[in-house]
């Protein structure tokens, strides 16, 4: 939706399931198995890990009323409308108040101060005055319940992960890709 024309629904969380881990040393199996996919409500079994994965919130997570259960919590942007300090801060709360065990960040092209040279060359589309950009950043990079990752990776529960929120400007317009690979250890 257009800035400016209202806001959008809040988003509906989506539960990718679970990674079924192999015998062989952990490695995800890679077989026709795979996902296999446990249903919400119903334990979980041991070889399974549930990745939940929302994003596009705009500053309006506290309005999603049910966040699936799972072990790993991924925020693949777009977590503010443009930035600002208190959206990013009550992100980092919201998400330091969920059950899961792993909470990942990624920022998208909303999330304005993560990327610090556009931001500086185009502040003013954004803010009515600049923010220091590391001041926002360090509200999730030093947070101690959620990882922010930005060309970075992390390991939980034996896989890394792995976000990256680039992408080349297209007409102007400053765009974040999030992507974000899950691969064994060894890798």
């Amino acid at each position: 939706m257009a800035r400016g024309k209202g806001r959008a629904a809040p988003p509906v969380p989506l539960d990718l399931g679970s990674l079924s881990l192999g015998p062989q040393e952990g490695r995800p199996v890679a077989s026709a198995a795979l996902p296999r996919i446990a249903e919400l409500g119903q334990a979980r079994p041991p070889d399974h890990v549930r990745f939940v994965c929302i994003s596009d919130t705009h500053g309006m997570h506290h309005e999603i009323k049910h966040v699936p259960e799972g072990d790993v919590l991924i925020h693949a942007g777009d977590f503010s409308d443009t930035g600002s300090p208190e959206q990013v801060v009550s992100l980092e709360r919201w998400l330091s108040g969920l059950p899961h065990a792993h909470k990942i960040v990624i920022a998208g092209n909303h999330d304005t101060p993560f990327d610090q040279v556009h931001y500086e060359r185009s502040w003013q589309k954004y803010h009515h005055q600049m923010l220091d950009s590391n001041s926002v950043r360090a509200i999730l990079t030093e947070s101690q319940s959620v990882t922010y990752l930005e060309d970075s990776e992390t390991s939980v529960f034996g896989l890394r992960v792995y976000g990256s929120p680039w992408q080349p400007e297209f007409c102007d317009w400053w765009v974040f890709i999030i992507i974000v690979l899950l691969t064994s250890p060894d890798l």
